[in-house]
C-alpha cells in the first residue's frame, strides 16, 4: 500500500490559539473523546464555541454527565481532503463542568441552539473549559 503522508511539496504548519478559536466558531460538530469506565468512546457532537469556551448538550443521565463530569474531555474537527492539498485539525481538551449559570443558560436555549445528534432527551448544557486548545494545517 503507497504511503499516504505529507508529499514533498506540502508543509505541516502550526495553528496559533487565535487561528484555532476562529476555526472553532466558524464550525458546529466535532468528535468528542472521553473515557468511560473501562474504555474510551468517541461521539459526533454539535457544540457551540465562543468566549474561550465550548458548549454541548448531554442526557442528563447520558455517559457524559454520569461519568465524566470534571474529567478531561477533548472534542476534535478537521477537514482532511482526500487529495491532501489543504487539510486541518483543531483539538480542545479540558474538563466538563454542568453550565449553571442562568443567562448562560438563556442565551444557550435559544432557537438557534444545535440540535443534539443522539437519541433521547438531551436537556442539559455542558462547558468544556479549555486547559489545550491547539491546531496543524498541511499546505502544499
Amino acid at each position: 500500500m503507497p504511503w499516504r503522508g505529507l508529499r514533498q511539496s506540502q508543509v505541516l504548519e502550526r495553528l496559533g490559539a487565535a487561528e484555532c478559536w476562529r476555526v472553532l466558531e466558524a464550525h458546529r460538530f466535532g468528535r468528542l473523546c472521553f473515557c468511560t469506565d473501562d474504555r474510551v468512546e468517541v461521539a459526533m457532537t454539535p457544540y457551540v464555541a465562543g468566549q474561550g469556551r465550548i458548549h454541548l448538550r448531554a442526557a442528563a443521565f447520558g455517559p457524559l454527565a454520569r461519568r465524566v463530569l470534571a474529567r478531561p474531555v477533548t472534542l476534535q474537527l478537521d477537514d482532511l481532503q482526500g487529495d491532501q492539498q489543504a487539510s486541518w485539525a483543531v483539538t480542545v481538551t479540558g474538563a466538563v463542568h454542568p453550565v449553571e449559570d442562568a443567562a448562560t443558560l438563556a442565551a444557550l436555549w435559544t432557537p438557534v441552539r444545535p440540535a443534539p445528534w443522539a437519541t433521547g432527551r438531551e436537556a442539559m448544557w455542558v462547558e468544556l473549559v479549555p486547559d489545550d486548545v491547539r491546531g496543524q494545517r498541511s499546505r502544499a
